[in-house]
């Protein structure tokens, strides 16, 4: 049983701020450039919390989490956030244009109830340390979720969507934001009636969910959890949940961009020969002609580049993968992205784990992996299709966990909407 409630809402002050000014994608994906645009941005961007810098002389008592506590304290007094009088489910939606195509992805933002992976609620990618002790520091000091968990459920009614769009009043935020190179527009609708309240929990009721992005987020509010519950703490407590966006899969608005892989070396000479023992390798006279036939394909295929070197990589036969990989679902052995990392990237290259940390780098930007390969930043790339949400799914469920950055959900939830305050 997965347990969604409203919340309160702690949310920017469209009175006291330009609410486009002070929004942020997620932390994750911020470079130190970007981070410092969002400083000039405003003085009340959420980076500043969320993501603050680090400065010289930083200590146990004066470091970026000790200033995103005191910056959140002090945004509170002033007026710059306000919290709703009253709980709510949030419908939220982006528009935008993508490769031509109109899309629009709907959801709501609610708190959902945390439990262990497994029953209700499933990962689909794998995670790192570093990133989970980051969070949890800026949990503890913060007692709050900045930016909201992205998942993803099933319901082909609808039903949450047609009661959002029956309650479609005016809306709290109305703007709009370019990413990537691409114009979006963010809106954000309060859902506080009775029944609004009592529907969208009776829909989530009986569903599974699995997380798109946010997963090293869930696993640290599993530890902030524990860390509170050892401390003495019974019965259901705020700590229990955490924000949570909640998209239904039936709909067109969810694009999966693909991250390609940019092997910095350990690229070995005779690569393409020992890739032939288990794969069909077709030569492709340019890059452009390498990426129409991989978005051509309807089977499974990974695009080499080293170069002025380009060559499609069908696998010859899925009991290889079989034969190389025992204790794993089938659904997860076929992935693409699984045959490149488990096949390729540590059985022909001998890059393991741990060396990929250092070795393999990941560009969703197509024309980006190819200079980067042609400036010598990188000895070659792979490139991958799309994974279908349908595949995602179905690996989450069956209890694979992909490698990192195997999917790229676009557009990103914007960190900044609202806050989840603890207490």
């Amino acid at each position: 049983m997965v347990k969604v409630k409203s919340l309160k809402a702690l949310r920017y002050n469209p009175r006291r701020v330009d609410i486009e000014k002070v929004m942020a994608p997620p932390y994750d994906i911020i470079s130190g450039e970007e981070r410092k645009k969002l400083y000039i941005n405003s003085v009340c961007n959420i980076v500043r919390i969320d993501y603050g810098e680090e400065e010289l002389g930083d200590s146990k008592i004066d470091n970026k989490y000790t200033r995103a506590r005191k910056l959140l304290e002090k945004w509170i007094e002033e007026g710059i956030f306000i919290q709703e009088s009253m709980p709510c489910f949030y419908y939220y939606t982006q528009e935008y244009t993508f490769r031509g195509s109109i899309k629009k992805l709907s959801g709501f933002v609610g708190l959902l109830k945390i439990e262990e992976f497994g029953e209700n609620i499933f990962p689909h990618e794998e995670t790192l340390s570093q990133p989970k002790k980051d969070r949890l520091e800026l949990m503890k000091h913060t007692r709050s979720n900045i930016s909201p968990i992205y998942t993803v459920y099933q319901d082909g009614e609808r039903r949450i969507e047609r009661l959002a769009e029956k309650e479609d009043g005016r809306p709290l935020y109305e703007f709009y934001e370019d990413f990537s190179g691409v114009r979006i527009k963010h809106t954000l609708w309060k859902l506080c009636s009775e029944e609004a309240l009592r529907k969208i929990s009776d829909v989530m009721i009986d569903k599974k969910i699995f997380i798109a992005d946010g997963h090293h987020r869930y696993e640290t509010a599993l530890a902030y959890r524990m860390e509170r519950k050892r401390e003495g703490d019974v019965g259901e407590t705020p700590y229990d949940y955490v924000l949570t966006f909640f998209a239904n899969m039936k709909q067109e608005g969810i694009t999966i961009i693909p991250a390609h892989r940019l092997l910095k070396s350990m690229v070995r000479e005779d690569f393409i020969e020992r890739a032939s023992e288990y794969f069909e390798i077709e030569e492709v006279t340019n890059r452009e002609g390498l990426i129409r036939k991989i978005d051509s394909s309807k089977s499974r295929v990974i695009g080499f580049f080293s170069r002025d070197r380009a060559y499609l990589l069908k696998l010859s036969n899925s009991s290889i993968m079989d034969e190389l990989i025992k204790d794993k679902p089938k659904v997860w052995k076929n992935l693409n992205v699984v045959v490149l990392h488990s096949l390729i990237i540590e059985k022909i290259l001998g890059i393991d784990k741990k060396k990929a940390e250092k070795f393999v780098s990941y560009e969703i930007d197509i024309d980006k992996t190819f200079k980067a390969v042609n400036a010598g930043k990188a000895k070659a790339a792979f490139f991958l299709k799309p994974l279908a949400l349908e595949e995602i799914r179905d690996v989450a469920f069956a209890g694979g966990k992909m490698p990192g950055k195997a999917t790229y959900f676009f557009p990103k939830l914007l960190t900044g909407l609202m806050l989840y305050k603890m207490d």
